[in-house]
């Protein structure tokens, strides 16, 4: 439904999902109705180090691309901003923004900019700032990542998606490439899709059409031909362009002690990550009650 019929550039940003619990209000006013003018300057959403010179940043709203100059915009200390690109003629959304100069890894900056005006006309007079640290992808050695937790029996479910996943954990103060490194389930090698890992977060890996349904849990990513982990036991590895072992696991059933958790719904999850070589003595089934914790600090 349109929220304001009075908006002078009416477009995604005025359209919303009808509240009403019908679903829809043919033939009467709009359930999601607001004739109330916007009165506030643009802002930035979202920016994304794309590469040491270029940024990718998202507004709060769509802007007047017009209302986009250079000079406006800077990132301290002292780098000079070389160019904005933009797709769209009239209002955007996004803007890449091109550095004169390369970052520094381990810097922090200050991003700045003013000018920007949105469809109301609310223009950013003064100057507004977001802070970032640029952290450059380095390689990943031995024991950098982490296999942290398996599912490799998701049925029947507990309270988690009913696929298998596995939890990698960067456990260095590098940021490291996720695409850097190969995933090896038995004797299978598949690649891993990009993807930056901050030290100290996790990602879940696990079949394309169960990504949508671990969103809630943490950072997920769909990989395509994702080889099955086996029930009984299986050997998962990773490794670095270089062919140099990051870190490996063989899992074994036996490592759920015959708990009822063998059955499955219930994940294997790493005890202590000061010990990524103790094997099946470093591992226990989830204590969680959903049945484990992709993306989230291990239950045991």
């Amino acid at each position: 439904e349109q929220v304001n019929p009075d908006h002078p550039c009416s477009g995604p940003d005025n359209w919303r999902g009808s509240t009403d619990t019908s679903g829809g209000t043919p033939g009467q006013l709009n359930a999601v109705f607001d004739p109330t003018p916007d009165t506030t300057a643009p802002g930035i959403a979202d920016v994304e180090l794309r590469d040491s010179q270029t940024l990718a940043v998202t507004f709060s709203e769509r802007v007047v691309a017009s209302s986009l100059a250079a000079d406006k915009w800077q990132l301290q200390p002292g780098i000079g901003v070389a160019d904005l690109q933009f797709t769209g003629q009239a209002l955007i959304r996004s803007v890449t923004v091109a550095l004169q100069q390369p970052m520094q890894n381990q810097t922090r900056y200050e991003l700045t900019y003013q000018g920007v005006t949105d469809c109301w006309g609310n223009a950013l007079n003064d100057p507004e700032r977001v802070a970032l640290t640029y952290l450059a992808p380095e390689p990943a050695h031995r024991h950098d990542v982490l296999v942290t937790e398996l599912m490799p029996a998701p049925e029947p479910p507990v309270a988690l998606p009913a696929y298998e996943y596995i939890e990698l954990r960067n456990v260095s103060d590098k940021v490291l490439a996720l695409q850097d490194q190969q995933l090896l389930v038995d004797s299978q090698a598949t690649a891993l899709p990009e993807l930056l890992l901050r030290p100290d977060t996790s990602v879940i890996l696990t079949d394309p059409l169960g990504a949508v349904e671990f969103l809630e849990e943490g950072q997920v990513i769909g990989v395509q031909g994702l080889p099955p982990l086996i029930n009984s036991e299986g050997r998962v590895t990773l490794r670095n362009q270089q062919g140099e072992l990051v870190h490996t696991i063989a899992y074994r059933d036996d490592w759920y002690n015959g708990s009822f958790k063998e059955e499955g719904g219930w994940s294997l999850e790493m005890v202590d990550l000061q010990q990524p070589c103790a094997q099946g003595a470093n591992w226990k089934p989830s204590d969680n009650p959903s049945g484990g914790t992709p993306g989230r600090p291990n239950s045991v």
